[in-house]
């Protein structure tokens, strides 16, 4: 090869090579440059969580709930008295349940969580399991096995949720007075459970419950007062279907009743004199 073709070669691939990087420059120089949008420029999105079945459908237990009180004096109000199976002492009154083991001498106070003064305690009763069951003027009806607790008010069937009076059979009925609002007579309701389903029956506002030794119910509704003065008191009993008057009419108030074993029922009245009546005692 001469001198004179090898630079003419030379002087064509300098001109090839010129061309091809000149084109890749104006290539890369006219390209958009890349726009990065800052962070504010698009509005972030929020997440929300859907809402779970445990949230929408479930209702928060609301019931009272009950617990131990260390040193409660207000307890010892009593209102309330029950000897149990175990012959121990349980009392109730305007502040709680005291269970008093006599073996021992040793107290234990139950009060409602967070409104341990307004527990009300009106009646106890056990029934033959050995579940004592507590009636409260304000928060229904309580059951306690030993262990635990359970609270029934109107919103899980009873007409409503003060107790003022309650008695129980020998087959384990318990049978109670409740009004539906507060010192509301005209809202009262007589009735019994079948195991925690609220059963009403033929009845109204007695003062006092209890049950016979055949398990006939027992009432008491005191009269008046009218002028300040009591007119009398009414004893009835309730066969299931009737309410039978008996005649037996004291004068004056009567503020206990209790039925003997033999059938003898007992009354006192508030100007302290002691009644009984002998018709349904067993001779």
């Amino acid at each position: 090869m001469s001198r004179h073709t090898f630079h003419v070669r030379l002087l064509t691939l300098l001109l090839i090579f010129s061309m091809l990087t000149g084109c890749a420059q104006v290539t890369a120089t006219t390209q958009p440059p890349t726009s990065i949008p800052s962070p504010t420029s698009i509005p972030p999105t929020i997440e929300l969580p859907s809402p779970t079945p445990e949230l929408t459908s479930t209702p928060a237990n609301t019931n009272p709930v009950w617990e131990i009180k260390e040193n409660w004096s207000p307890a010892n109000q009593i209102r309330a008295m029950l000897i149990d199976q175990n012959g121990d002492l349980w009392t109730g009154g305007p502040a709680g349940v005291v269970h008093w083991d006599l073996k021992t001498h040793t107290p234990t106070v139950y009060a409602i969580q967070a409104d341990p003064e307004h527990t009300n305690v009106l009646g106890l009763s056990q029934t033959p399991d050995g579940s004592i069951w507590v009636g409260t003027y304000g928060n229904g009806l309580a059951r306690f096995d030993g262990t635990n607790w359970q609270t029934l008010t109107k919103k899980d069937g009873l007409p409503g949720d003060f107790v003022t009076s309650q008695t129980v059979t020998s087959q384990g009925e318990l049978w109670l007075v409740i009004l539906g609002e507060r010192q509301t007579i005209t809202s009262a309701h007589f009735g019994r459970l079948n195991d925690t389903k609220w059963v009403e029956e033929n009845g109204g506002a007695f003062d006092r419950l209890t049950t016979l030794p055949d398990d006939s119910i027992v009432s008491v509704y005191n009269q008046g007062p009218i002028g300040g003065i009591y007119l009398n008191s009414h004893v009835a009993v309730y066969d299931g279907q009737e309410w039978n008057v008996l005649d037996v009419y004291p004068t004056e108030w009567i503020d206990a009743i209790t039925i003997a074993p033999n059938g003898m029922m007992w009354f006192a009245t508030d100007n302290s004199s002691v009644y009984y009546y002998s018709t349904f005692a067993a001779h």
